[in-house]
């Protein structure tokens, strides 16, 4: 399939995406665009990771199967099915040169189709997602979006495209699992402080729902702490901080890597500890409330801002390493340049507005890949998601 075609044929792909599932559930689809660029940092580089573009669509009309996509198992589980299409791309330092340059790393893109599950444990405050992709190493996908992207940000397209690893449209699939987990909310902390340095004249507190919380029991179940913070949050529609710790592992023909990130939430208003607004599930995240006593039919906005600080560990990247099949690459990293110890950053806000229009911008910086290489590298993202209503299961 030509270039153009192929263009045509995923852009018919995203917006048939929300109309597969309209058909079938008025209210039970959401619909995220997302875009990435070096430019949209602060001094974005133009070079390394350089770009990516992704629609996607979240539904629990359908379910995938689970001996591919797991996901967990609780008597107050949710899941959503994922399905979209995408491609990402790198650069090397010098974007000018129409050849190969043998000091520096090598073009390389990857567009896909992929399906995957997103599964929440509200009791638990447990996250489980998966993702299959299957796609071509080395299309011109990326050339033509950069070739029109680019001036649009007072950047020059690259001219090395023809230089790219695998440029042979190379067939491969790459799976993804990550779990995350809640691990901490000052509004824990807080209840700890107010209940043991206050004087209190009764030995119980009355919640907004009338339910009795008897203090005694509160100092020794942890679980109904959460529960009382979890009330706390959703009365005020604040909370100062909440972290997740995540755990993810990619597997296959593109990359194979683990990783850990700390997730750090903060200035949190009318959100939920699952709240996750990541990229990928901005919106289906988004209108989810854990439980009908936090529902309130007047917090219009929710907002957070979050730092992600993770150390990946890498043992192979065919964007640098070359195709792990049939390479036809002009140009690959030595397997002994290649840092198998990365650290990455990222830092964004994530806004829902009338619990239909999502929109999260970050902020990512990743440390040196390879000798020679530049030692840091940033880019900027923006994704914007749209639900035509409330989001239950």
């Amino acid at each position: 399939m030509t270039t153009p075609k192929l263009i045509s044929g995923l852009f018919l792909f995203a917006f048939m995406l929300p109309l597969a599932c309209a058909a079938q559930s008025r209210d039970s689809w959401a619909v995220n665009f997302s875009y990435e660029n070096d430019p949209l940092a602060l001094n974005g580089t133009g070079e390394n990771y350089t770009s990516s573009l992704r629609t996607e669509l979240v539904t629990s009309a359908f379910s995938m199967p689970r001996f591919i996509f797991p996901g967990v198992k609780s008597p107050v589980a949710v899941d959503a099915s994922r399905l979209s299409f995408g491609v990402y791309g790198y650069t090397p330092q010098n974007i000018e040169s129409p050849t190969a340059e043998p000091d520096d790393r090598p073009y390389g893109s990857f567009t896909y189709l992929a399906a995957g599950r997103t599964s929440l444990d509200l009791a638990r405050e447990v996250v489980l997602k998966s993702e299959l992709q299957v796609g071509l190493l080395g299309t011109g996908v990326m050339n033509e979006i950069q070739q029109a992207m680019n001036p649009l940000f007072g950047r020059s397209a690259p001219m090395g495209w023809d230089n790219q690893v695998a440029y042979a449209e190379t067939f491969a699939l790459n799976y993804a699992a990550t779990v995350s987990k809640a691990s901490f909310h000052s509004g824990q902390l807080f209840l700890k402080y107010f209940l043991n340095n206050l004087h209190l004249e009764h030995d119980s507190v009355e919640t907004a729902d009338s339910e009795l919380v008897h203090v005694d029991s509160l100092m020794r179940d942890k679980i109904m702490m959460r529960k009382l913070s979890q009330l706390l949050v959703a009365e005020t529609g604040f909370e100062f901080l909440q972290t997740n710790l995540k755990a993810g592992v990619n597997a296959g023909m593109v990359q194979d890597n683990v990783f850990l990130t700390l997730e750090l939430n903060l200035f949190n208003v009318n959100r939920h500890s699952l709240l996750n607004y990541i990229p990928d599930d901005v919106a289906a995240y988004g209108p989810l409330h854990a439980t009908d006593h936090m529902r309130n039919s007047e917090d219009n906005i929710r907002f957070s801002f979050f730092v992600r600080p993770s150390v990946k560990f890498v043992a192979y990247n065919a964007f640098l390493e070359g195709a792990m099949f049939n390479d036809n690459s002009s140009l690959v990293i030595p397997h002994e340049d290649i840092q198998r110890v990365l650290f990455e950053i990222e830092a964004g806000f994530n806004l829902l507005i009338t619990r239909r229009i999502t929109l999260a911008g970050t902020w990512s910086g990743r440390s040196r890949e390879y000798t020679g290489g530049r030692q840091f590298n940033r880019w900027g993202g923006l994704t914007l998601g749209f639900t035509p209503g409330m989001w239950y299961e």
